[in-house]
């Protein structure tokens, strides 16, 4: 059965690398009427559908691959992204717990799953998250950056600054008004030696 529809599956996988989604998904579907359990059809009906901003339509067949593979950990990320998408928070927990267990110790997925915590209002799990992201790789920029997004949304403000500062790498915010601190450190030595500053 799986050489009767080989050219097809060719058609859709190159229609998708090209970014022509609507096409892939249509393939997709025919394939999937040939044989509702071909996982490449799957994947590329679900990440399609996605990628075209039918997030919540594309968690089903991307749950339905996941339940073929449940070993492959690209397949796992994408269903906890489009559970997340789709606002299925404890579904993409769920999912990046599984991730988590596949490939333990690592600040992406711990960043990511701080992220779906958070959505949930599960602050304290969120921070965990963060903190064993941190502790992974202490200058990881997105783990310090939405570690002072939670903290914000806790309304810790002073907290949430210091880690903003850890994300930018920064110790203080200083120059002139009304540049970020990167444009202090270069605008003026530059326009100084052009010759333009005053």
């Amino acid at each position: 059965m799986a050489k009767s529809y080989a050219p097809m599956t060719q058609q859709m996988l190159q229609a998708f690398h090209s970014q022509h989604l609507e096409t892939a998904e249509r393939l997709a579907k025919m394939i999937l009427s040939i044989n509702s359990k071909d996982l490449i059809a799957l994947q590329v009906q679900g990440l399609s559908l996605a990628m075209r901003g039918q997030v919540a339509e594309s968690v089903a067949p991307l749950y339905k691959a996941f339940q073929q593979d449940q070993k492959n950990p690209e397949l796992l990320s994408n269903l906890a992204k489009a559970q997340q998408g789709a606002e299925l928070f404890q579904d993409a927990i769920r999912s990046y717990e599984k991730l988590n267990a596949l490939i333990p110790n690592n600040p992406q997925i711990l960043t990511d799953m701080a992220t779906a915590y958070a959505k949930a209002k599960r602050y304290d799990k969120a921070g965990e998250c963060l903190d064993g992201a941190i502790q992974i790789q202490p200058d990881y920029f997105l783990a310090w950056s939405n570690r002072g997004n939670l903290l914000a949304d806790m309304r810790l403000t002073n907290d949430a600054i210091v880690c903003y500062k850890k994300a930018l790498d920064i110790e203080e915010v200083y120059g002139e008004t009304g540049y970020v601190t990167n444009e202090r450190n270069s605008i003026r030595p530059t326009l100084d030696v052009n010759g333009i500053w005053g």
